[in-house]
């Protein structure tokens, strides 16, 4: 279990909850989120977030992670979670927790 603030990620369950409310993520905003939660505040440049998604070799265009990256945001968004992984431009994507 993986606890930042209000929410957790339980990587065993493949589950996270928000005060306690299980939110929907599709399997790839779930590796994703639970990659940001293991290594909080880090940022991570979009190819090595490609190993994160499971994708591996097969994904030539890195635009894939901002792709995947839109989705969770807007998933978490809808559900009212305010902790968000952010761009940091020119490098990749963080999830501040400072």
């Amino acid at each position: 279990m993986l606890p930042i603030g209000r929410m957790t990620v339980d990587t065993n369950a493949y589950l996270a909850r928000y005060d306690r409310r299980a939110i929907a993520l599709k399997t790839p905003e779930f590796r994703l989120q639970a990659h940001f939660f293991r290594n909080p505040n880090r940022i991570f440049t979009r190819a090595s977030l490609i190993g994160v998604l499971g994708k591996g070799s097969e994904v030539h265009a890195e635009r894939t992670v901002d792709t995947w990256m839109s989705r969770l945001r807007r998933s978490l968004q809808r559900q009212g979670v305010p902790l968000l992984p952010r761009t940091v431009r020119s490098a990749g994507y963080i999830l501040d927790t400072r």
